[in-house]
């Protein structure tokens, strides 16, 4: 049976801090009516997003098990 890690709700800082790294990072070259780049951009753009807040969760653990 596997043991579920406890899961810490990022903070709103976190998400704008994730969201403004990635924003200037990655600029969308797509043309308008070109749907299959739209699509592609938005859900690599969204993946960027939640890589950076698993990563900043992943840190903030183990900062809180440092303290303990």
């Amino acid at each position: 049976m596997a043991v579920l890690a406890e899961y810490l709700e990022p903070t709103l800082s976190t998400i704008e801090k994730c969201h403004n790294e990635v924003k200037q990072k990655e600029k969308c070259s797509c043309h308008k009516k070109d749907m299959f780049c739209n699509r592609s951009f938005a859900v690599n753009h969204w993946n960027s997003i939640f890589r950076c807040l698993s990563t900043a969760q992943k840190s903030a653990k183990g900062d809180a098990k440092m303290i303990k």
